[in-house]
């Protein structure tokens, strides 16, 4: 969050102060920035979403694949940072797939 002075133009003869504090989401689009795996859990982490809306992470078998037709397997929401980290357990009948995460 960022916060600024400002001097309101009735009050300049008083030079009165006011501060003003500016939340805003962040810049560019969610992504994940890791996946880790283990013999019982397929873990997503990832950041750059705005803090505590919902998302869900998308996957296909073809990155090529439209993204109105990659299926969401998991739903969550970002904390407040923006940041998120999912389990779950790995579907290993797939030997290939793509993820994405959305939040429309």
């Amino acid at each position: 969050m960022e916060s600024y002075s400002y001097i309101p133009a009735s009050a300049a003869p008083r030079a009165i102060r006011k501060k003003v504090s500016l939340a805003h989401p962040p810049a560019g689009s969610p992504m994940i920035s890791m996946i880790s795996y283990d013999s019982s859990n397929v873990t997503f982490s990832g950041s750059n979403g705005t803090p505590l809306i919902t998302f869900r992470i998308l996957a296909s078998t073809n990155s090529a694949t439209p993204a109105a037709v990659w299926i969401p397997i998991a739903i969550n929401t970002f904390d407040a940072s923006g940041d998120f980290s999912i389990k779950m357990p790995p579907d290993l009948t797939i030997p290939v797939m793509f993820y994405r995460v959305a939040t429309t």
